[in-house]
Parts: C-alpha cells; structure tokens; sequence
C-alpha cells in the first residue's frame, strides 16, 4: 500500500475524528468516575445537579464533533438518543491503530482500521467528497479476528 494515502485529506480527516472522540471519551470516563465514586461516597446532593450540568456539556461537545466531521451531522443515529455512550476501554485510540486497507476513488475512500486498544476489532470507515469536502459516515462496519463477518455500527 502506497505511504502518501496518510496525507490524503480523507485519511487525516479520520484521524482529527478519531482524536476528538478519544478526548472525548476520556473525559466522560474520568469525570463520571470521579462523580461516581464522591456520590457512594456520601457527598452532597450537588453533585447530581454537577452530573446534569456535565452530561450537557458534554453532548454538545459530542454534537459539535458530529457536526464538524459527519455527513448526517445532527442527524447522525448516535445524537437519536439524550444520553452519553462511550466506551470503556474507549472505542477511538489513533495512536495505537494500524490502516490495513486504504482504498481511494474520486469520490469516496474506504478505510479498513485495525483497533488495538482494547476488543481487537477491524473497522471500516467510508469517508465521502461532498462540495468540495471529505465527510465521515455516521456508521461504520466491524469485525473481530474471530469473526471475519461484516456488521455496522454506529460511530
């Protein structure tokens, strides 16, 4: 596979995705933890107006995200819900994943992603041309080593 598809726009537009999402994720983890821990605890009731208030915080940061990088932006089927997902280990972690597959047309590049942080899975991300801008799909597709069956997900 030919090294210069790192520097294609589509190609770094995954990773500045991948990026925000691992921040993202980290701090959703590390936060409710904390919050978590001080309510069994005992402390004070204030700190599920805190929850509330970062819940907020942080589904407008996921909403941004979204609109920034996705085609569906708002519309994307993981913004459908009012709560936070997120992944523990978490699902995003550019430093340590390997592009298998980097497959570029005029208008779309399909890239096969090896995640080893956490589940070994490989995923598939479509990033597509549109007015003169690469966008992600608000989807994705995965399997396990185990399992070389296709199945999509969300993102």
């Amino acid at each position: 596979m030919d090294r210069n598809f790192l520097d294609h726009e589509a190609t770094r537009l995954y990773f500045d995705f991948a990026k925000e999402m691992a921040d993202w994720e980290d701090e959703v983890a590390e936060t409710t933890d904390r919050l978590k821990t001080q309510l069994e605890e005992g402390s004070d009731n204030s700190l599920w107006d805190q929850h509330i208030a970062f819940t907020k915080t942080m589904r407008s940061r996921l909403e941004e995200i979204y609109t920034k990088f996705c085609i569906a932006g708002l519309q994307a089927k993981r913004l459908k819900g009012k709560g936070l997902s997120y992944g523990t280990p978490r699902q995003y972690d550019p430093e340590n994943e390997k592009i298998l597959v980097c497959d570029i047309s005029e208008s779309k590049v399909t890239l096969e992603v090896l995640c080893t942080t956490g589940y070994p899975y490989t995923y598939k991300y479509e990033i597509t041309l549109k007015d003169g801008r690469w966008w992600m799909s608000d989807t994705r597709k995965f399997h396990s080593d185990k399992s070389q069956k296709w199945s999509s997900s969300i993102l």
